[in-house]
């Protein structure tokens, strides 16, 4: 019975999904939205279908998988945090890191602009790492 009720709230999540790019107001699709809303849903419903099809060990699998994924995803938005502040701490106290950074990610040497220009596109490359 819980096992319905969750099937079917994972169906009705899928179709929320679908329905929040119909109502995005910069329409991100075009014309096209009802595509993503009927997509959505039909995505739900086969992996419902697969779920009620696959035996019971492929649905561990699955979750397992997913809450691994969920973990890592969060635990790199954490970090980003910490990137973040650790950039601009050694900008404050090392004199000349941002020139250095500039120099070994651009190689700009001298003349160009400002290095503190590259700290974004510096922190992005270091997230992204």
């Amino acid at each position: 019975m819980i096992l319905h009720i969750l099937r079917a709230l994972f169906v009705l999540l899928m179709a929320a999904i679908g329905w929040f790019y119909v109502q995005h107001p910069n329409q991100p699709f075009g014309d096209k939205t009802w595509l993503v809303l009927s997509g959505c849903v039909t995505l739900g419903v086969l992996l419902v279908c697969l779920d009620i099809l696959a035996p019971r060990k492929k649905l561990v699998v699955f979750s397992g998988t997913f809450f691994g994924l969920l973990v890592g995803v969060f635990i790199a938005y954490a970090l980003s945090f910490v990137v973040n502040l650790i950039v601009d701490q050694l900008g404050n106290i090392i004199p000349g890191f941002g020139t250095y950074l500039a120099t070994r990610a651009f190689g700009t040497r001298g003349g160009g602009p400002n290095p503190m220009v590259y700290r974004d596109i510096i922190l992005q490359f270091c997230n992204l790492v």
